[in-house]
This record gives C-alpha cells, sequence and structure tokens, in this order.
C-alpha cells in the first residue's frame, strides 16, 4: 500500500496552447482532461508537433503536455524524454519541467537524477515548494528519513496550507520512529484536507503500531466512508478487529462483499477471509508488469506475516515480516509498520 503522496497537483498542470480563434480539435484534445485518456492525448499531442515548427509556441506545449500524457500512462521513459526536450524549448517552464521530470526518474528507481533535477528547479526558484516536497520524497525513498524531513519543513515554510507535505513528513517520521509527531503531522494533513484517505489510513496504521485500537478502527471507518470501495481500508479494518476482537464486531464478510478480490490485493483479503491459501496469495502475487509484482510480493510477505501472527505461528511470521521490511519501497505502509510488527513478536 503506497503510503505518501509524493505529487503535487501544479507539476501535473497541461500547458495551454498559444490563443487561436478556433483551436483544432487535436489541440483540444492534447490539453488533456478527466474524459480524455493517455492514449488520445498522445495521439493529439504527436499530430499538434507534426503540423508545427519546433519554433513555435505549440510544438513547446506540445511536447511538454506529451510528456505529462505519457507520465499519467506510467511510461516515465518517454516521459522524460519529452520532458527534456521540452525545457530546452520552454525554458520559462523550466523549474516545473525539471520537477515532474524528476517524478518520472524516481518513478523509475533512478533518486540520484531525480534528486538532481529537483536541485536544479530549487536553484531556479529557491521558494518552488512542490520541488522541496518532491526531493523530500526521493529522499525518503532512499531511506534518508532525515534529509527527507528537513525538505518538508522548507515546504510547510514556503507552503503552510500544503497538505500533501504534511502526509509526506508523517510518513518519514514513521521512518524515524517517532509515531507521535507522525500522529501530529497526519492530524494537520486531515485538517487541511478533510477528504484525504491517504492521510486517513496513515494515521489508522500509526495507531496501529501504538496499539491504539479504538483510535485506528476509527481512521479506518472513515476511510471507508470516504472510498467504501477501498479494498486496502477494508482489509485494516479487519487486522484492528482481529487485534482486539472485544473492541467491537467484525463484519469484514460484509465489507468484502462489494470488492473485486480478483484485482489486488483480493487475494489477501481472500486469505483472510478463509477463501484462499497462503501459496495461492504468493502465486498471485506475481501476476502483473514488473512493477505490480515487486509491490505486491513485499506486500504479500507483510500480510502473510500478518495472517501467521494471528494464527499464532509467530516463528512463520518473523521471517515473512522481515522480507517485507527488506523488500518493499520505503514509502509502503508494509515497510515503515513491519520494524513496530517484528518487535512484538518474541
Amino acid at each position: 500500500m503506497r503510503f505518501a503522496q509524493g505529487f503535487a497537483t501544479c507539476a501535473f498542470a497541461s500547458l495551454a496552447m498559444a490563443a487561436h480563434a478556433q483551436p483544432s480539435p487535436d489541440q483540444t484534445h492534447c490539453l488533456g482532461g478527466e474524459d480524455i485518456s493517455a492514449d488520445v492525448q498522445i495521439a493529439a499531442c504527436t499530430s499538434v508537433m507534426q503540423s508545427a515548427t519546433p519554433t513555435d509556441e505549440n510544438y513547446a506545449v506540445a511536447v511538454y503536455n506529451r510528456g505529462v500524457a505519457y507520465y499519467t500512462k506510467g511510461d516515465f521513459e518517454h516521459a522524460i524524454a519529452d520532458f527534456g526536450n521540452a525545457i530546452t524549448l520552454k525554458p520559462d517552464y523550466a523549474c516545473m519541467t525539471l520537477t515532474i521530470r524528476g517524478n518520472a526518474y524516481r518513478r523509475e528507481g533512478q533518486f540520484d537524477r531525480a534528486v538532481a533535477d529537483y536541485d536544479e528547479a530549487i536553484r531556479l526558484k529557491p521558494d518552488y515548494a512542490a520541488a522541496f516536497n518532491q526531493r523530500g520524497y526521493a529522499y525518503q525513498e532512499r531511506g534518508e528519513f532525515h534529509r527527507a524531513i528537513t525538505d518538508y519543513d522548507e515546504a510547510i515554510r514556503l507552503s503552510p496550507d500544503m497538505a500533501v507535505a504534511f502526509n509526506n513528513r508523517g510518513m518519514a517520521d514513521q521512518g524515524e520512529e517517532r509515531l507521535d509527531r507522525a500522529i501530529i503531522d497526519y492530524n494537520e494533513a486531515i485538517k487541511l484536507n478533510p477528504n484525504d484517505l491517504t492521510a486517513m489510513r496513515s494515521r489508522g496504521t500509526v495507531h496501529f503500531s501504538l496499539e491504539h485500537y479504538s483510535e485506528a478502527a476509527a481512521d479506518f471507518k472513515e476511510a471507508l466512508r470516504l472510498a467504501p470501495s477501498d479494498p486496502y481500508s477494508v482489509l485494516w479494518l479487519h487486522l484492528v478487529r482481529a487485534r482486539a476482537p472485544a473492541m467491537e464486531t467484525d463484519d469484514f464478510s460484509v465489507g468484502a462483499e462489494t470488492l473485486d478480490l480478483a484485482a489486488w490485493p483480493g487475494p489477501v483479503i481472500s486469505l483472510f477471509l478463509g477463501r484462499s491459501s497462503p501459496d495461492d496469495v504468493r502465486v498471485r502475487s506475481q501476476q502483473g508488469d514488473v512493477m505490480s509484482v515487486k509491490s505486491q510480493s513485499c506486500e504479500a510477505a507483510f500480510y502473510l506475516g500478518e495472517y501467521a501472527m494471528l494464527r499464532g505461528d509467530m516463528a512463520s511470521a518473523k521471517p515473512l515480516l522481515q522480507e517485507a521490511f527488506n523488500t518493499c519501497p520505503k514509502s509502503y505502509a508494509e515497510y515503515l509498520l513491519a520494524p513496530a510488527e517484528l518487535k512484538r513478536l518474541p
């Protein structure tokens, strides 16, 4: 479960085309939008580029917007290439383009290149809060939680209402095992954005680690109110109630009825429902693209560890939780929760 929001809205903004009396359909689609798929936007921007010259304003805008579409699609290699061209063609937007290219590098696991882009964006615009937030996230992914916190502090100083920076700092607090501080940051993120599902779930997991089960249950119930079909909230509410069964009735099977158990983490939920086996979870975790398999494999290890703990099999739980800690990305709840769970074991 990805635990933090690494992205600022401004980094995804498409650029507007130069004004025309009547924009063409391709120019309109190249701007993107909720009802325009990434593939449609890519095709439209490519068409605009083919009908313009490299010195044309619309050519530069189309290159950038196509990069945004590639990024949205998860094609980071092509996104990085387009953003590199956009930086040359439209240097007045370089700080924004460098930041989103840094995001693409980070998603590719190229953290040093990501930090270099954020460094340059900050050099160009020292008050660019989004770049500090993104660089903090890259440090976090490298396990450098103290440096991440320093960047989040600066992002918050520059933009005190940036809820995502509070949320990300809360995650870095967890990485430093400053759980009380993490709750304070998640409280502030939720205060700024009461509909922040990520912060609500994040705070719930901290309460879980602190054995504040009533508070954890309240957070996951609120997360389900915000997103009734969120499988992780359903799963975590069950884990909380299983850890403290006298607290309230567990209606896990009812909550799971609305979920697509064929999609990840459905196989994990099926395990806790008694409908599958640990071996089934391992097999299903290996299905999908490379990035999906990596995240699913680490999550499988963590939740199989939790499953073993609930069954009293502490000897099996320990290597599974250690595997989750060793293999999960450092932005995942499972990575950050594994140390506290390991400390519970004899």
